[in-house]
């Protein structure tokens, strides 16, 4: 399976809680995760993947 993120360039931390929140479950998943390089939701979920991954 392959997953892509996009998203906001702008969200507040209630928003990065839930995105966060959110990716635990998806990181369950086998999957090739591909994502943009903006700021906001892609720069959130390139650092969760780096920390899940070790």
């Amino acid at each position: 399976m392959e997953i892509a993120f996009t998203g906001t360039r702008h969200i507040n931390s209630k928003q990065a809680l839930i995105i966060k929140d959110k990716l635990q479950e998806i990181a369950q998943i086998d999957a090739t995760w591909h994502v943009g390089d903006a700021m906001g939701v892609d720069a959130l979920v390139r650092i969760e993947a780096r920390r899940q991954i070790g």
